[in-house]
């Protein structure tokens, strides 16, 4: 049986600006399946939620996170239940018919809104948890690149908080945090967590930025239901925590 793995949806964006100065584009909605430019935060309204969630489990895939507009690359470890798809994925069309293969739970219609919002936007990597979709709402991640400072990043951190709190309404200051994760080899960065609302929908999540010495930067960023973040806390963390220059 095919799981809709994200049905129609409203579309909010919450856009990383690059160093240069580009504006950022303004918050949107759509009546369409995962659209527009990421980080992307998806949400459909839903009078019931489930009572329980899918227990996470240990085992994770290492999968690598390449830059789409560069040539940065680290590895980050996806839960094993979780379904997955990279910009590699979809670089041809027999890369694309072989993602489509292993993936036949996932409906082609899905799937091919899935391509063409990576394609448009720059997404190195989407991942989603469809056995703990509420409602119609898919828990997920997904990783962009931007441009960044080489160096002394923490000014231009704080002037993207500030600036993603005021246009998307953000229920409170989004503030970047260092990360240094224990273990050798790990990949650090900067996250902050963000709450806010979008059609009656309470969402919760947090954005990890983690700035590369050409002064690229990757953008993670992970989207739950509020009443789903105590559940996927640890998960999120284990996931920000594996982040490695090697896999």
């Amino acid at each position: 049986m095919m799981r809709r793995l994200i049905s129609f949806a409203a579309v909010a964006v919450l856009t990383v600006t690059a160093c240069s100065g580009g504006a950022s584009a303004p918050p949107t909605t759509s009546a369409a399946p995962i659209q527009g430019a990421s980080p992307v935060v998806t949400a459909i309204p839903t009078a019931s939620v489930e009572a329980s969630m899918v227990t996470p489990v240990a085992e994770t895939v290492a999968m690598s996170v390449i830059d789409t507009a560069g040539s940065d690359e680290f590895f980050v470890k996806i839960p094993a239940g979780w379904i997955a798809i990279r910009a590699r994925d979809i670089a041809d069309e027999a890369s694309f018919g072989a993602w489509r293969a292993a993936h036949p739970e996932v409906p082609q219609d899905q799937a091919t809104a899935v391509t063409g919002t990576m394609s448009s936007s720059g997404v190195s990597l989407f991942a989603f948890d469809a056995e703990n979709t509420v409602g119609g709402f898919t828990p997920n991640l997904n990783i962009t690149w931007t441009d960044a400072p080489a160096s002394n990043v923490e000014p231009w951190l704080v002037t993207q908080a500030a600036k993603l709190t005021k246009d998307y309404g953000l229920a409170s200051p989004l503030k970047y945090q260092a990360w240094t994760p224990a273990g050798k080899g790990t990949v650090g960065g900067f996250i902050g967590a963000f709450q806010l609302s979008m059609n009656d929908i309470a969402l919760a999540g947090s954005q990890m930025i983690v700035p590369m010495p050409d002064g690229r930067a990757a953008v993670l960023t992970f989207t739950c239901r509020k009443e789903q973040t105590d559940h996927f806390g640890p998960i999120v963390e284990t996931l920000f925590s594996s982040l490695s220059a090697r896999s």
